[in-house]
C-alpha cells in the first residue's frame, strides 16, 4: 500500500478473484484513500448477515465452508498482524511487474 501512496500518487482500481478479491477488500478497508474502486470476483468472504440465517445455510454447504474460512482467515489475520503477511502474499498476482510491485510493497 505504501507503493500505491508514494509512487502511483492517485487512487487505483483494485481487482481480484477469490482470495485475491478478499485481499483487495481488506486493503481498501485498511487504506481507503488509496482505492478508487474495487472489482471483486467471487470473494472468499460472506456477509455477516448470513450468520443468522441457519435455514439458508442448511441447504448450502458452500456457504458453510465460506463462513468457516472467514472465521479462520479473521483469526489468522489477528495473529499475523499486517495485511501483507504470508497468508495473503501467496494470493497476489505476480505476472506483470507493476502488479507484483503493487501487491508486495
Amino acid at each position: 500500500m505504501a507503493f500505491l501512496e508514494a509512487d502511483v500518487g492517485r487512487p487505483v482500481i483494485l481487482a481480484g478473484h477469490s482470495m485475491g478479491a478478499t485481499v483487495s477488500l481488506l486493503a481498501a478497508a485498511e487504506v481507503p484513500k488509496v482505492v478508487k474502486r474495487l472489482v471483486l470476483f467471487d470473494p472468499a468472504v460472506m456477509p455477516r448477515a448470513w450468520d443468522g440465517h441457519k435455514e439458508r445455510r442448511a441447504d448450502a454447504p458452500l456457504v458453510l465452508g465460506a463462513l468457516k474460512r472467514r472465521a479462520t482467515f479473521r483469526a489468522k489475520r489477528r495473529l499475523s498482524g499486517p495485511l501483507w503477511g504470508a497468508e495473503s502474499s501467496g494470493f497476489t498476482l505476480t505476472g506483470h511487474p507493476l502488479v507484483w510491485r503493487c501487491a508486495h510493497h
